[in-house]
């Protein structure tokens, strides 16, 4: 079975973390979690709208920053972009759930960085964890998914296909 998110939303196959655009300036990026790893347990509380979500650097021989799919510059962009007040040159970020083995995906919504009930300095922070007898870094940050229940596939579609004039 093809990957549905591809045809769906127009970003790259594979990992947690996909792109449309380019990794420096993505116009859309999608988060995929199963929920389920218990040395990373990514958490989605539907009552508040909390997503935590852990980076992409899970073992150990890289540094923090040091990932092929680039998922923790991206988080570090994204999050940089949202503490300096340029919130809307977030890019919108799509957040699934896959349901089962395999292929399926279920949609938790539109997520921006940070959450109401918590300080700027602890909605992304390097944590450490020890594999063997190595140290590393990966990040946990934590997001907001906003009561959009729905999200129209034309304005998907549509994002970043076109650059905004600058006034």
């Amino acid at each position: 079975m093809a990957d549905p998110l591809v045809p769906l939303v127009g970003v790259s196959r594979q990992g947690g973390f996909r792109y449309r655009g380019t990794n420096k300036e993505p116009a859309l990026l999608v988060l995929t979690s199963n929920l389920a790893e218990p040395d990373w347990p990514d958490e989605l509380d539907p009552t508040t709208g909390r997503f935590v979500y852990y980076g992409d650097n899970r073992e150990p021989g890289r540094q923090l920053h040091d990932t092929p799919r680039y998922g923790n510059l991206l988080l570090r962009h994204v999050f940089e972009l949202a503490h300096m007040g340029c919130r809307d040159r977030v890019p919108p970020i799509l957040v699934f759930t896959t349901e089962s083995p395999g292929r399926s995906f279920r949609f938790r919504g539109l997520a921006v960085p940070g959450h109401p009930a918590m300080p700027s300095t602890e909605d992304l922070v390097a944590i450490w964890k020890t594999a063997g007898n190595e140290r590393f870094q990966n990040y946990r940050a934590v997001f907001t998914i906003l009561d959009a229940a729905v999200i129209d596939r034309t304005w998907i579609h549509a994002v970043g296909t076109h650059k905004e004039e600058q006034v």
